[in-house]
Parts: structure tokens; sequence; C-alpha cells
């Protein structure tokens, strides 16, 4: 399933988010550029993020089964496209349990601004729909945050 989102469908989304309709059609949406680890290789991806103050949050989903975050590891240069516009910035990640304070607050932002991606992150609603600060935490636990601050 990754494979082809990875090699058809996140060219697709990338091109768009880069072309001229990105005004139109990105909205929560970026292309992050980070570099491999070992490879030094250059990689870009569309993400989902929100901004905090005048930072960017990125929280994969099934950060199990992906392996792009751990190239943050320690810090990392990033580069983002963020409404056709090119910015460079500093990634940190952050991972549990060390920091699952912070992931519990980017996720309650997160799932508060785009409720419906409660389910994405695991995050518990019951039949009322209701998020609540224990669902988040409990689903924090098992998530990674990529805070990018841009300058």
């Amino acid at each position: 399933m990754f494979g082809f989102m990875n090699h058809v469908v996140n060219p697709i989304i990338i091109f768009l988010l880069r072309g001229p309709f990105r005004k139109s059609w990105g909205a929560g949406m970026l292309v992050l550029t980070y570099h491999g680890r070992k490879s030094g290789k250059a990689y870009s991806l569309p993400v989902n993020y929100f901004q905090d103050g005048g930072d960017i949050i990125i929280i994969p989903g099934q950060p199990e089964a992906k392996k792009w975050w751990r190239n943050i590891r320690g810090g990392a240069n990033v580069s983002v496209s963020l409404r056709g516009e090119e910015k460079s910035g500093q990634a940190q990640l952050w991972e549990a349990p060390g920091q699952l304070d912070l992931i519990s607050s980017a996720l309650l932002k997160q799932v508060t601004k785009f409720p419906n991606f409660a389910p994405m992150y695991g995050v518990k609603t019951g039949d009322n729909k209701v998020i609540t600060s224990d669902a988040v935490r409990k689903a924090a636990e098992t998530l990674v945050v990529v805070k990018i601050t841009l300058g």
C-alpha cells in the first residue's frame, strides 16, 4: 500500500501542491523535503500539517508503518513548500514517553481543528463523537510529532 502511495500518488500530490492549483487544493498540506541520514539523498513527500504560532506541526498517521520521520531524530534541516513558497527550517522529533505531554498537546490541537482526523490518529471518541483529553493522551503514546521552526 505505501509503495503505491510513495511512487504513484505522492508525486501527483506534490505536483498539485507545487503547481498552479496549490492555493485552492493544498489547504492543510505541504511538501516536506528532508535528507536521508545514511544516504544524504533528498526526499520529498506531501504531509498534513497545522501551524502553531510560527511553527509547523506534522503528526504522521501510522508512524510505526512509516520510516521517513526517523531521519529527523536528533534534529534536521528541512525545507517545505507551503502555499507555493519554499521555506527552510529546523525540524525536531518528539517521541513518547519523553515528550508525551508535547505530543498530547499537539494532537489535541490537531483533532480539535480537524475532528475527522481523530480516527486516523487512533483517538477514540465513542458514540457521542466527543474528543476527551484521556483519549488523546492514550493515542499520543503511539505517535510521533515533527515540529519545524522556520527561519
